[in-house]
């Protein structure tokens, strides 16, 4: 009979229990492969967060320098090292000042000196308006 050659499953042990070293021993090359690629992900990831986000690009400034009744004030503005005169209307413009505190000073041909701290925002225009100077 063809049923006589055919195994013997009593013969057998049939082991359902999870073994883990059997699976990483069938899965080993594919754990491999996540782990490397999890590693390259943290990488890139602390890469990015480690990059400063802070902006650097220059801010502008502005402003204009007014007797108490509105007429110009010939003046030289200097903030920091870089020093403008102001226009004949009285304006000054300091196109790209970077980011940050800086010290500004005011100085009329009159002899008066005005003297602020300001602070330069990165890539805006940072717009001080009119500055009265009574005499």
């Amino acid at each position: 009979m063809a049923f006589q050659n055919s195994p013997n499953f009593e013969d057998q042990i049939i082991n359902n229990k999870f073994s883990f070293r059997d699976w990483m021993g069938r899965h080993a090359r594919l754990v491999l492969i996540l782990l490397g690629v999890f590693i390259a992900l943290d990488i890139i990831l602390a890469a990015f967060l480690l990059v400063p986000t802070q902006n650097t690009d220059p801010g502008g400034l502005d402003g204009c320098v007014l007797s108490a009744d509105g007429k110009p004030i010939s003046a030289t503005v200097q903030v920091d090292d870089i020093s403008k005169p102001t226009y004949e209307d009285g304006c000054f413009f300091f196109p790209s000042l970077p980011p940050g505190e800086h010290d500004m000073t005011i100085q009329t041909t009159s002899g008066k000196t005005i003297q602020r701290s300001i602070v330069i925002v990165s890539g805006e225009a940072v717009i001080l308006g009119d500055i009265i100077i009574s005499p």
